[in-house]
């Protein structure tokens, strides 16, 4: 069950990190930009959690994981609509670099 809570916590930061970055221009590089949705997305997880608690919404998973998941499944939806849904990731220096420093 521990596990599992993980594996949310880390969906819901890069959903509110692609929701975050979802209008600017991504880098190239699939290990830097998808970090960096996770790093956004912990202070998107906290500004929702806030306006949840302000607007006496319950925090309750569910409702964190939809609201996560919102702009993500937009962009699938939009990917897969107009036939541009491919994922490039490529194998050189600097992202074995990431992979070493991750490690």
């Amino acid at each position: 069950m521990d596990i599992l809570t993980i594996i949310l916590f880390f969906i819901y930061t890069w959903g509110f990190g692609y929701t975050a970055t979802f209008f600017f221009k991504n880098s190239e590089n699939f290990l830097e930009r998808n970090l960096m949705r996770i790093g956004i997305g912990i202070a998107g997880l906290v500004v929702a959690s806030l306006l949840l608690n302000l607007l006496h919404i319950p925090i309750d998973w569910k409702i964190v994981l939809a609201l996560s998941l919102i702009a993500p499944l937009y962009g699938l939806f939009r990917a897969v609509k107009s036939k541009n849904f491919n994922i490039d990731v490529k194998l050189t220096k600097s992202n074995i670099a990431i992979a070493i420093v991750i490690a």
